[in-house]
């Protein structure tokens, strides 16, 4: 995400379950691998740096979560699932 401002702020709501944000890529990085990929063969050097939140990994509680909701492993959702414009931000 390019929003650093609001993964600082998810960062904080969500405690000692994440360990911060740390830059993924910079712009330059970025705009490299999307001609590499031919996702944007043109793209020139991008305005902005991707970021990435850290959290805590087998936290017993979220483990025995994933172990209920993905039994075979993959994930699925509901039927009646759907996607609102809220929803699509986050």
């Amino acid at each position: 995400m390019t929003n650093r401002r609001f993964l600082r702020w998810f960062d904080d709501r969500m405690g000692i379950l994440t360990t911060g944000v740390s830059m993924k890529r910079t712009a330059a990085e970025l705009a490299e691998n999307n001609r590499k990929t031919g996702f944007s063969p043109d793209a020139k050097r991008r305005t902005t740096t991707m970021y990435t939140p850290s959290g805590r990994e087998r936290i017993p509680f979220f483990e025995d979560l994933r172990r209920r909701w993905y039994p075979d492993g993959s994930k699925r959702f509901p039927a009646d699932f759907a996607l609102t414009p809220t929803l699509a931000k986050f």
